[in-house]
């Protein structure tokens, strides 16, 4: 009997240090509904969202939260897109980039026309984190371009790595993102990424008379794992839109579990 018991408390201590390393889940944050926590509509604020189920927040360095934003010629119209077509990519990428994305909160974006620092913060650690900025172009002189540059850190250690996604033409690869999705991605060989930063590093109001900077982030995929999983690059290939719904209904499946995995 004593045995017996010590086995039901060993069991369920297992089983409670199984929930706690599973408490959030990996996948693609794709700003699609159905919405965590209800519905959402554009122009909705987003920052909490997101924190219960993949353990992910929102927030714009210097305050306020980033904003919801609809593909097509809606209320809010950030960028100019396919064939003149305000927030929308080539037919190519719209199923990955689905009806919704995340921009700016379009407060502070009229202030020499750079958009905030979005800051992504990790409720626990993760391996690796990945996603894609829409419509990083060029601005019609080698002198003026867009250019973004994503970086991740640890509370403690400060910058571990950081990706520049660029169009300035003197560059070795510059972006072609022109009404397209440009994807970036960073794996770590253990959980250590306690958040990131994505920045607008190019140009504005210089020789292009620009005075905004259009683009969406979408599809940010979290991971605490570091196994090995595909690079957002070759999920486009495979369609990330689907693969966030598949992840999904692998969840719902999981959820009728005692233990997710």
């Amino acid at each position: 009997m004593k045995y017996r018991i010590s086995f039901v408390v060993l069991s369920v201590v297992l089983l409670f240090t199984q929930r706690s390393q599973a408490a959030f889940l990996d996948g693609v944050i794709d700003f699609e509904a159905p919405f965590p926590g209800g519905v959402l509509l554009e122009g909705d604020s987003i920052g909490t969202q997101y924190e219960e189920d993949y353990g992910v927040r929102f927030s714009l360095v210097g305050g306020g939260l980033p904003v919801l934003v609809e593909v097509g010629p809606t209320d809010l119209n950030v960028f100019n897109g396919e064939m003149n077509v305000v927030d929308t990519v080539i037919p190519s990428q719209q199923l990955e980039v689905g009806q919704y994305f995340l921009h700016d909160d379009g407060v502070t974006i009229g202030d020499g026309g750079v958009p905030s620092d979005l800051r992504v913060d990790f409720s626990s650690a993760k391996a690796r984190f990945g996603g894609g900025i829409l419509d990083i172009e060029g601005r019609g002189n080698p002198n003026a371009y867009e250019e973004w540059t994503v970086e991740i850190y640890n509370s403690g250690l400060g910058l571990l790595d950081s990706v520049v996604l660029s169009a300035n033409p003197m560059t070795l690869n510059p972006v072609n993102g022109d009404a397209r999705i440009t994807d970036f991605y960073f794996g770590r060989l253990e959980a250590d990424i306690d958040y990131a930063l994505i920045r607008y590093t190019g140009t504005v109001g210089v020789l292009d008379n620009s005075v905004t900077v259009g683009y969406g982030i979408d599809n940010l995929y979290v991971s605490e794992s570091s196994s090995a999983v595909p690079e957002p690059g070759s999920m486009a290939l495979l369609g990330i839109a689907g693969f966030g719904v598949a992840y999904r209904r692998r969840r719902d499946q999981k959820n009728h579990k005692s233990v997710d995995p």
